[in-house]
């Protein structure tokens, strides 16, 4: 499990609560991980709505991170909030009909 995984994991809220919106944009910005996009990682550290509207399209949210997960699995996976979770399935319904290179 790596250092970000242990910060900002989904059974890690009071971390993921103690970060605004600007310094989630900063760390993505600065440390946008293996392959994966600027909104997986937004995803993965709890960002809420109005950062994933921003760095969200049509396009990106069918994107892949670089385990084989949309980021709408990505938000059920992570334990997004509900809004963050119902954007990414109103931008994508077919979404959960896609599997990841896991299975």
């Amino acid at each position: 499990m790596s250092n970000q995984d242990r910060l900002f994991g989904p059974d890690n809220e009071e971390n993921r609560q103690a970060f605004d919106g600007d310094a989630i944009m900063k760390e993505v910005e600065n440390d946008p991980g293996e392959t994966n996009l600027p909104l997986h990682q937004a995803i993965k550290t709890g960002a809420p709505l109005d950062v994933i509207e921003e760095l969200c399209s049509p396009v990106l949210v069918k994107e892949l991170d670089c385990s084989g997960y949309n980021a709408l699995q990505l938000a059920v996976i992570w334990i997004a909030p509900l809004n963050v979770v119902s954007f990414l399935f109103d931008l994508w319904p077919d979404a959960v009909k896609e599997t990841s290179n896991r299975g």
